[in-house]
């Protein structure tokens, strides 16, 4: 059996993807249960059995790509990621193309995130895990952090934000700017890699210097 027959005879799938799609279209706010429903193919009762409530339906779906997010970091984060420069930049480039087929999910957190009056935390709830898992694997491998605030800092305003923000505004910047939409999006993630790598290389430069 296919994931595409998975996902159509999955309610609760039909439900994750018809709720990011009306998310996107109508924003969190102006989404209604009964939209979700139809475009999900079920009734309104089917689906409040399975979430119960508006609010549970985006903390499931942000979940559902946290989920996906430490799932790339588990089977492409080891010691040689730390150590090599090659296995460092194919890590980069899994989380590149990760992220860039993330833009609805990005765009309804970053939307809720931007709101005045806003509780939200979706946004750092979809990539802190990603940070702790990071973390982790980091220190199992006996390379101890020891400025978590500057971490978290770095990897999130660094590291996550350039590439979340280009992925929800390439439309706009690729119209704006008259610049082809592939051209662009390979010649952000061409500085995107080099930047990385030259963080990783200072990295590891500082690493040597510690150890001498």
């Amino acid at each position: 059996m296919n994931s595409n027959s998975i996902d159509t005879n999955n309610p609760k799938m039909r439900i994750m993807n018809a709720a990011e799609k009306v998310f996107v279209d109508k924003g969190y706010d102006g989404a209604r249960v009964e939209e979700i429903a139809k475009e999900a193919a079920i009734n309104k009762s089917q689906l409040f059995y399975y979430y119960g409530s508006k609010e549970n339906i985006l903390k499931e779906l942000v979940k559902k790509h946290i989920d996906e997010a430490v799932d790339i970091i588990h089977k492409t984060f080891d010691r040689n990621t730390l150590n090599s420069k090659q296995a460092f930049e194919q890590l980069i480039d899994h989380l590149a193309y990760f992220f860039e087929k993330k833009e609805s999910i990005l765009k309804i957190v970053f939307i809720e995130m931007l709101k005045g009056s806003s509780n939200d935390f979706s946004l750092f709830e979809l990539f802190s895990p990603l940070f702790e898992s990071i973390s982790m694997k980091t220190q199992g491998m006996g390379r101890e952090i020891a400025d978590r605030e500057k971490s978290i800092i770095e990897f999130f305003y660094f590291d996550i934000m350039p590439i979340a923000l280009f992925v929800t505004s390439r439309n706009k910047f690729s119209e704006f700017y008259s610049i082809a939409f592939d051209r662009l999006s390979e010649k952000f993630f061409e500085i995107y890699r080099q930047t990385q790598t030259k963080y990783f290389e200072r990295m590891q430069k500082s690493n040597k210097d510690e150890s001498m």
